[in-house]
Parts: structure tokens; sequence; C-alpha cells
């Protein structure tokens, strides 16, 4: 919804109109705690309030719930325990017995590749992607995009300069055929969009105060004013 700014001169300050996209909680919301995501997106507020929205998701959207748990892409970027010496290491889904994982599911990264995309699946080093990606040659985005994946619950990404081997026609051809299934089966998709390339990080801080839910009052025709509480769909 948005609120239009009035066409008239305004004669004092006693309103503010702004433009912006605004949800309308339900009343439900005002027996609920405030909304804490913390002022920086990688706390660990804002990864709990993620979990609780693909827990939501999963469990009350129907096409959600429907998606397949066998089907994976034909690689993916493994993700070992934080700490460890490696960042990520490019598997071969028809080699590895997923269903035995816990979770077997994957996440997807996007971001603009920029000028800068230091890591790319060649046909000279998939081999050597197969044992490991080292961290200190991994961009800061991708990092940040692991730990956004391990901190909830996942093991595997799927990064398209890092999945489908970028000097192979053959491969682009295969895998740019399978991209509707590879998004539709991802648990969740990380779209770094303020990112001009890799080189930058994915966590951004802000005004946590803007998240929380504020309290207006409206006047309904015929109707006593009504308490509802808004809340800003733009600064997630």
């Amino acid at each position: 919804m948005l609120i239009p700014p009035p066409h008239r001169n305004i004669p004092s300050f006693n309103h503010v109109y702004c433009m912006f996209s605004f949800s309308i909680l339900e009343d439900t919301a005002l027996d609920v705690p405030e909304l804490r995501l913390g002022s920086k997106t990688d706390s660990m507020e804002t990864c709990a309030f993620l979990a609780q929205q693909i827990e939501r998701c999963q469990g009350e959207h129907g096409l959600c719930r429907a998606l397949s748990n066998s089907w994976y892409p034909t690689r993916l970027l493994e993700i070992p325990p934080l700490g460890n010496a490696l960042a990520f290491r490019l598997i071969e889904t028809a080699e590895q017995d997923l269903q035995t994982s816990a979770p077997a599911t994957y996440a997807i990264l996007s971001h603009c590749w920029g000028g800068k995309l230091p890591l790319r699946l060649l046909s000279h080093n998939q081999h050597t992607y197969k044992t490991s990606i080292a961290v200190i040659s991994t961009p800061r985005l991708y990092l940040d995009a692991a730990k956004v994946v391990f901190d909830l619950g996942l093991r595997y990404i799927w990064k398209d300069s890092l999945c489908i081997i970028q000097d192979s026609v053959q491969d682009w051809r295969q895998e740019s055929a399978l991209m509707g299934q590879i998004y539709q089966n991802s648990v969740f998709n990380i779209e770094a969009v303020s990112a001009n390339d890799c080189s930058v990080s994915l966590f951004a801080s802000r005004d946590a105060f803007l998240l929380l839910p504020n309290e207006i009052s409206v006047p309904l025709k015929g109707k006593d004013v009504r308490l509802v509480w808004i809340q800003r769909d733009d600064l997630y």
C-alpha cells in the first residue's frame, strides 16, 4: 500500500506525509513481543527471523511442501563446519548419497558478477575444486553466503559460476536447460542486490528501530477510530 503525498500546499507541520510500502499486521500482533532483528543483517536475531519465515513457508505454502527433496542440480558446493580451513568443496551430486545427508537441501546465491569474478569453475580446475576451495581465495560475498546457509542448517549452496563449467558450451547448454528446476527445488535464494561484485560483504548495518511495528489511528467512516499496526516492507 502506498500513502501518496497531498496535491495541495501544507499549511503547517502538524502532519508528515511520506510514501513507502507497508503491511497492516493482524490484530494478534498486539500481543506479540517486539520484533528484534539487530542493527546488522548478520545478527543472531535476523537469523532466527529467517529460520522462522522458512519454517512458516514450508508449513503453510502448499507448493513449498510439494517440492521434491530427491532432486538436486548436477553440482553443488558443500559447506564444511565453520572454522575449517576450507570454504567450499565442489561435489557431483550423482556421485554422492545425498539421501543420507542431513539436511540434504540447498540454497542459491545470486549476485551481479561485475568486473570481479576471481573464482570460476573451468575444465582444468574441476578436479581441484572437488578436493577443496581454500578460504584465502574465496570472495567475501561467498563466505558471507556460506555463513547464512550454514547458520540456517543447510550444507549445500548452488552458485552458477562455480557449478557450471564456464568454458564448456556443452555444459552450459545442459545446465541452463535445468535452471528452472534448480531454482524451484532450492530452499531459498540469497539475492545480494546491493553488491556490485563478489568482493563486498553480503551484510549491512541498519537502524533496527525502523523495523519495529508502529501503531497508528485510522478513522473509519461511520465507525470509531481503529488502532492498527503497520510495518514497512522495504527494510529487511
